[in-house]
């Protein structure tokens, strides 16, 4: 381009300046001007302002504020303005007096960082949501253990219940021994009165019948005792097995939470790197 009547710096910085586009890695944009108007401007891809050279530095650009304020001065500008969100930076150019004769300018474009930003405000909401599950599944867990420990005692006091009942019919048969023995005995003075003895007689058969029907249920009832007590111990190996899937489940949901809550202070940490870049 026609660079006559250009200070030699100004001059150098626009020779140069497609050479500096090239190096930076990022959507990009560089300007050059004096201290009124744009003497160059190269575009990005998507970043691109338009046929600005020769054209005024509008108020609110970084070099117009640079320019205003005698210092380096950096703005974002939003997705709203141009369509594509960038950050502007302008440095000062001064003559060998320490005049200032113009600004170079870049802008880099925030578009990956506006997605970033985006994706870490996603991901932290995503985070937040499955670490309030997780927690509700931790305190489900934590329920489900303390509800196996009352059955594992309610079982135990099952075992309790059964061993007494034992204790009971043992009690029972013992008594239906006696009586039996005691029929026996009425049965033979029963048959040593004669006669006399024919009512006792009767009452002697009743009291071993009886005695031959209490052994009978006693016995019965400790058979089906005997079937309550395996199903009571297969239960409580049930009971146990699940109490202890149940801790297990409580402490895996409790390390997942933990992990949880890291990536969460990821994202934050992510976010606030996109809001640096």
């Amino acid at each position: 381009m026609e660079t006559k009547g250009i200070h030699h710096k100004l001059e150098y910085l626009i020779n140069m300046a497609a050479v500096i586009k090239d190096a930076i890695p990022v959507e990009s944009m560089i300007a050059v001007t004096d201290t009124e108007k744009y003497l160059l401007y190269i575009p990005g891809e998507e970043l691109n302002l338009g046929d600005i050279v020769g054209m005024p530095i509008p108020e609110g650009d970084a070099i117009s504020l640079s320019l205003k304020t005698k210092k380096t001065e950096m703005v974002t500008v939003p997705r709203e303005v141009y369509g594509i969100p960038f950050k502007a930076k302008a440095s000062l150019i001064k003559d060998e007096n320490g005049e200032i004769i113009g600004a170079f300018g870049f802008g880099v474009s925030l578009d990956h960082q506006d997605k970033l930003s985006n994706m870490a405000q996603q991901f932290a909401s995503t985070t937040e949501q499955i670490s309030a599950s997780t927690e509700e599944l931790s305190a489900s867990a934590q329920d489900l253990a303390q509800f196996m420990e009352s059955l594992m005692t309610a079982q135990q006091d099952m075992n309790e219940q059964v061993k007494k009942t034992e204790n009971i019919l043992g009690f029972i048969n013992s008594i239906a021994s006696s009586s039996r023995i005691l029929g026996l005995n009425a049965g033979i003075e029963a048959a040593r009165s004669g006669e006399h003895g024919r009512g006792f007689s009767v009452v002697a058969k009743e009291i071993t019948k009886l005695a031959d029907s209490s052994a009978k249920s006693v016995d019965e009832i400790r058979e089906l005792l005997v079937q309550l007590k395996e199903k009571v111990d297969y239960i409580a190996e049930t009971v146990s097995k699940t109490a202890e899937i149940a801790q297990q489940q409580s402490a895996s949901t409790e390390e997942i939470s933990s992990a949880i809550n890291h990536l969460a202070t990821s994202a934050e940490d992510i976010e606030e790197l996109a809001s640096i870049i």
